[in-house]
């Protein structure tokens, strides 16, 4: 017994953690080509959704959809629920064998709580506009997400982040370019004008060190003249400081 148990396969514990979206630099994921690495050397992926979920997608599903992987491709798909699902909480979804094992073992089952009724009913409600609204939806936010980064892509002084492969991310990040801009004042500058964005820090844990950037977040129920509001007010503000 002991000799057949020393000859199995080693177990395979691989795992990539990857975001649909970075939230720290509004990156897409290639996930076309992680599946493909992800054949190639046998491991497990474990994709965060959370700023891709009602974003990316034929049916808004995430990047995952967005590149034509089919559910089953992916081992584990986790998601907050308080961005585009405008609740609280969060979920993780796999396959079969996966989640009776975390259902069984994993530590956060045993010391969660659900979702108060209210939330939970509000998460559904929102599934259910992006099952019966998405195309319009999807479309808005897109037009959105591009008509920003070109109104943000020329002020002096901040450097957009991303590149053409990013241009449906609904998150945006600007790096100051100038020494004499500072990520922190900008924002609390704008925020002084009624314009609500964020500073996006970066932990010093990182192995790669980048500077604060500017964080924008654009959704399909901006209307053209918020777009134009934050564009404005940004540009503003560097010339403020660069004076």
């Amino acid at each position: 017994m002991a000799k057949g148990l020393l000859c199995r396969k080693p177990l395979n514990r691989r795992f990539v953690v990857i975001e649909g979206v970075y939230a720290g630099s509004g990156d897409i994921a290639p996930m076309d080509e992680i599946f493909k690495l992800k054949e190639e050397f046998c491991y497990r992926l474990v994709v965060d959704e959370s700023n891709a979920l009602g974003v990316l997608g034929k049916r808004g599903r995430g990047a995952c959809e967005h590149f034509g992987l089919e559910p089953e491709q992916v081992e584990i798909v986790t998601a907050t629920m308080g961005n585009a699902l405008s609740s609280v909480g969060g979920f993780c979804c796999g396959n079969h064998e996966m989640v009776d094992h975390q259902r069984l073992s994993g530590l956060g089952y045993c010391f969660s709580a659900s979702l108060p009724p209210y939330l939970a009913t509000a998460a559904i409600g929102a599934l259910d506009v992006l099952e019966s609204r998405w195309d319009p939806l999807r479309e808005q936010l897109q037009h959105n997400a591009k008509t920003i980064r070109s109104m943000l892509a020329d002020i002096q002084g901040l450097r957009l982040l991303g590149s053409d492969a990013d241009a449906l991310s609904a998150v945006i990040h600007l790096q100051p370019s100038n020494g004499a801009l500072d990520a922190q004042q900008i924002v609390s500058d704008l925020l002084e004008s009624g314009v609500c964005i964020s500073c996006q820090e970066r932990s010093c844990l990182e192995i790669r060190q980048r500077p604060p950037t500017i964080r924008v977040v654009v959704t399909a129920a901006h209307e053209p003249q918020d777009l134009q509001q934050v564009a404005d007010a940004l540009r503003r503000a560097a010339q403020h400081l660069q004076s």
